[in-house]
């Protein structure tokens, strides 16, 4: 491609349409552009979106005591009690716990001595990944779903990277650098929000 047919692209790029619903305690939202956008593909899609990731939710929330999760970490359930998606999770953060030499471990010690099971910090991202299935299916529309800090991007129809703004955690009114992705994710952590 040209220099000049890549500035014609970049200074047009294609409308997008954006939905947002709060799941998880947290604001989901959606950025459609390309083919479906607003018509009953894209609103199918990100009713699925939404019911995946409360679906998700009603597994996997620490701030519930009726989940799996919260059962399995007060002892009420053994591992082998829950279904596949449990041990899934519980091996990515594993394989993440090795990796990162012990930085990142989903059970931990409170100061009280008292074990925790928390999975927040993996399982939003594979929650918002497993949810995009059904984005994914949608032909010729690129998608961009974020969850809090995970941003799921594919931008394969039109060729305009998403541009993801990463904000200050000193400063949220600020962003600090832009990521362009065609088809990847991007994850942060802060404690800002």
């Amino acid at each position: 491609m040209t220099a000049a047919k890549l500035e014609t692209r970049l200074e047009n790029p294609p409308a997008i349409a954006r939905r947002v619903e709060h799941v998880m305690g947290l604001p989901i939202s959606l950025a459609l552009r390309g083919r479906h956008t607003t018509d009953t593909a894209a609103d199918d899609a990100w009713h699925a979106v939404v019911a995946e990731l409360r679906r998700i939710d009603a597994v996997f929330s620490r701030y519930r005591p009726d989940t799996l999760i919260s059962r399995l970490g007060r002892g009420e359930l053994t591992e082998a009690q829950c279904p596949a998606e449990v041990h899934e999770v519980l091996a990515l953060a594993a394989s993440i716990e090795r990796a990162s030499d012990g930085a990142f471990a989903v059970r931990r010690r409170t100061a009280d001595g008292d074990e925790v099971l928390d999975t927040d910090g993996v399982v939003k991202g594979w929650a918002a990944d497993r949810a995009a299935d059904a984005l994914r299916a949608l032909d010729d529309t690129d998608f961009c779903l974020s969850a809090g800090g995970d941003i799921l991007a594919r931008a394969t129809a039109t060729g305009h990277a998403w541009r993801i703004g990463i904000e200050d955690p000193h400063d949220p009114q600020r962003i600090i650098a832009t990521v362009p992705v065609l088809d990847g994710a991007v994850a942060t952590s802060g404690a800002a929000h």
